[in-house]
């Protein structure tokens, strides 16, 4: 409970001055269970829980939360354990792990780390593949779990779970962005019918929210309301038509955020704003004015429009775009965090495809194209594609330093701001 409480009370603090840093300590009993210690366990593997929501809700805050199970001598082991364990176990040997997750450089968060005698190891929840056990129009029986089992308890092949978040995300980014600040480059406007509802109800939803009155007034609905899939619809046929000549082949991946709902009859109203295969778009119920579908884009496999083309294709040239657009809106703020110049050349094929530089030294931040006028503080080599798997967090990035992925040049230190200029503020 004093973690809890503890945590409540600093937490404003830490998302009114984005900055924070929060370290859980559980324990091996958490962790593992252990013989007589029920009540001590539940506590310590609750801790863990704890901190790995905080870790989620405080990334936006630039709160990391991370949680230690620590191995120490103590007041209570002195009688039970040999001075020379004792001495191994000091407090001193757990203390440098926790400096390091508290340093305003290290963007761990969200990690389980065992410490003890000089020794840390980082632990991770694994899954295994599993098995389908019931079959359609069949009940379930515990014969059919127990035929199954190998399958089940197999760990080869094993994932390693991170979030709840499954298969129905359609396209899995992990950050949300606004769209462009300036007027829509296009809007669209399309009327629901009053039995959109009824219809949506043919593709297999089985909700009496979207059909049944009564219910809807359970829910302080008037009348039933269209489903967000319904919604989400309207909004993918808007993009597609105006940018893409309805060629649904030019479809890549879509992401929204559903705020509100839509009551059959209204007119669904799509702004749209393009920057490169990307289309940012906010939907709107056009009689109210209530913005239904938020944060949200398209992208294209191609950008249908010939004059907006990338250098040779590059995917990178849409996250540099990005990163000029962030350092506009918060230069100042970059280039007091980060202060220092940036170089990159990306390359395809094994040749250099372009350069460009990202100077967060000087005034309140630049962008251009083509090398630093003056010397870049460190310079990165990588290709299109891997540079790529490093902003989507497939890739790390001291991983692909070790493997030969991402060659540097200059001060390797201040790739340390890398994640933050990529993950913090490409928002890719």
């Amino acid at each position: 409970i004093g973690s809890f409480l503890v945590t409540r009370a600093a937490w404003n603090h830490m998302k009114n001055q984005k900055f924070g840093r929060i370290i859980m300590t559980s324990s091996a009993a958490g962790i593992y269970g252990n013989f007589g210690q029920a009540n001590y366990s539940a506590a310590k593997l609750g801790l863990l829980g704890l901190a790995n929501t905080l870790a989620i809700e405080g990334r936006k805050y630039n709160i990391h939360c991370n949680t230690i199970a620590p191995t120490a001598g103590s007041r209570l082991t002195q009688t039970v354990m040999p001075p020379d364990l004792l001495e191994s176990l000091k407090a001193e040997y757990v203390a440098p792990l926790v400096l390091w997750l508290c340093h305003e450089e290290c963007q761990e968060s969200g990690g389980l780390f065992e410490v003890g005698a000089g020794w840390i190891g980082k632990l991770r929840w694994e899954r295994t593949v599993g098995s389908i056990v019931r079959h359609k129009d069949q009940s379930m029986s515990p014969e059919e779990v127990r035929d199954k089992w190998d399958q089940i308890c197999d760990f080869n092949n094993a994932t390693k779970p991170a979030t709840i978040n499954g298969k129905h995300n359609l396209c899995c980014f992990p950050f949300r962005f606004p769209p462009p600040n300036r007027a829509p480059d296009a809007v669209m406007v399309d009327k629901t019918s009053r039995d959109q509802a009824a219809l949506y109800r043919l593709s297999g939803d089985w909700n009496p929210l979207h059909i049944d009155p009564s219910f809807a007034a359970m829910g302080g609905f008037k009348t039933p309301i269209l489903h967000g899939l319904c919604s989400f619809g309207f909004a993918a046929r808007h993009v597609l038509k105006h940018y893409a000549d309805n060629d649904v082949s030019k479809f890549k991946s879509i992401k929204v955020r559903f705020v509100k709902p839509v009551l059959p009859g209204e007119s669904i109203q799509t702004e749209m704003w393009k920057e490169g295969n990307r289309i940012h778009l906010v939907c709107k119920v056009k009689e109210s004015g209530a913005v239904v579908l938020s944060g949200a884009y398209i992208d294209l496999h191609a950008a249908p429009d010939a004059s907006v083309s990338t250098s040779g294709g590059l995917q990178s040239d849409l996250v540099f775009a990005e990163i000029g657009r962030r350092i506009k809106d918060l230069g100042a703020e970059l280039v007091k965090k980060v202060n220092a110049v940036f170089g990159w050349e990306i390359t395809k094929g094994g040749k250099t495809a372009a350069q460009w530089t990202i100077d967060l030294k000087t005034g309140n931040g630049a962008l251009h194209k083509g090398p630093y006028s003056g010397k870049s503080d460190v310079t990165f080599t990588v290709s299109d594609e891997d540079f790529m798997e490093v902003v989507m967090g497939k890739l790390n990035p001291q991983k692909a330093f070790f493997a030969g992925k991402l060659k540097v040049r200059g001060n390797i230190m201040l790739s340390q701001k890398l994640e933050v200029i990529l993950k913090d503020y490409a928002k890719l």
